[in-house]
């Protein structure tokens, strides 16, 4: 991975870097409502039990180790200049999504004035 991204920065000196990120807990359990829509814990209906059949299964990670943003970050912020990378969180996008393109649009130094017609996080509760 490392040298992919030195690739990049050579190429790409001044690119710039979007990361969203979610709260952990709320990542853990958006991640089991997905695993249990796609009947990948059959018959476990808790999030306790899902997490021990994970690990049974040598799975440990599945859950937690996602959630652990700076290990997967930090190759980033050893590599690239950090006033070139922008973490934005997934629930002020979901909350002002507006808000949170146009300062996406500002980091880029896009027109931050542009309003995108369909700007918004619609997520159906099932």
């Amino acid at each position: 991975m490392n040298k992919l991204l030195l690739v990049i920065k050579s190429r790409l000196p001044d690119v710039k870097l979007i990361a969203l990120l979610r709260d952990p807990v709320s990542r853990v359990y958006s991640d089991y409502l997905f695993n249990q829509r796609n009947n990948k814990h059959e018959g476990e209906k808790s999030l306790l039990k899902a997490i021990e059949a994970d690990q049974k299964q040598g799975y440990p990670e599945q859950y937690f180790e996602k959630g652990l943003y700076y290990y997967y970050l930090k190759k980033y912020f050893d590599i690239f200049d950090l006033q070139n990378i922008k973490l934005f969180l997934f629930e002020d996008f979901t909350s002002d999504s507006l808000k949170v393109v146009k300062d996406i649009f500002t980091f880029l130094n896009v027109d931050s004035s542009f309003v995108p017609q369909r700007c918004f996080f619609r997520n159906p509760k099932k």
